[in-house]
């Protein structure tokens, strides 16, 4: 389990839809969890990382939109 504070700051585009998201978060609570392959902690408390994502909308939809992205460290 992670939680996180995040600036998240959306670009888009009324002409064609298109759809850039970049977010900077940084961890306030992290719990160890099971998975398959053991226990699992995601960070440590007041670590960041960045998100970043591009995307298309599709409306009416479903579904609503297409994004892919990534996330690196802070």
């Amino acid at each position: 389990m992670l939680v996180a504070t995040y600036r998240h700051q959306p670009i888009a585009s009324s002409l064609t839809n298109a759809i850039s998201l970049f977010s900077h978060d940084q961890i306030t609570f992290t719990r160890p969890f099971e998975t398959a392959h053991g226990m699992v902690q995601l960070g440590t408390v007041g670590e960041t990382f960045d998100e970043h994502y591009v995307g298309q909308g599709n409306m009416p939809g479903p579904p609503s939109g297409y994004f892919i992205g990534y996330a690196t460290n802070g």
